[in-house]
């Protein structure tokens, strides 16, 4: 049997709203969550590191989930900056594009989380942080035309 080839459109799909959390507090990030677990009704937990593939390099990021009874929302925290490097093959080429570091979104800050929501409203503020943590948040939209947009919506 011939296998079927299958074709994605990217007009078929719709821009997903995420949020940006930026840290300006120097802090652990198992700390950054027992204390925002302290301060909420609802308990994140670390779960399966993102992994992503660069050409010469294997990155690992940490996730953090939570959910939201209430809401019935689950929130997804995706660290920016990799914790975990591993070399695949050896660098050849005198310029990469790939470094011992990856960020998922390189124009942001690396003591930042991705935040995603299976909620609609995407209502961030239903997550309280401790008062001794300095952050911002910011709502992104990520277009189908991203990298990082088939990325977070593949990650289970």
């Amino acid at each position: 049997m011939k296998p079927t080839d299958f074709l994605i459109d990217a007009d078929d799909f719709e821009d997903i709203v995420i949020g940006f959390l930026t840290i300006h507090t120097s802090v652990l990030e198992h700390q950054l969550f027992y204390d925002t677990n302290k301060v909420n009704h609802f308990h994140f937990e670390r779960v399966a590191d993102f992994v992503f593939e660069g050409e010469y390099f294997r990155y690992y990021h940490s996730v953090f989930k939570g959910y939201h009874w209430e809401s019935e929302t689950t929130f997804t925290f995706f660290a920016n900056k990799s914790h975990t490097t591993i070399q695949k093959k050896e660098i050849t080429e005198l310029f990469i594009d790939e470094g011992k570091v990856n960020f998922l979104l390189n124009n942001k800050s690396p003591n930042g989380y991705i935040m995603k929501s299976t909620n609609e409203n995407e209502d961030f503020s239903l997550i309280l942080l401790p008062k001794h943590i300095a952050y911002d948040w910011e709502k992104l939209i990520l277009t189908p035309q991203q990298e990082i947009y088939y990325l977070i919506e593949s990650y289970e």
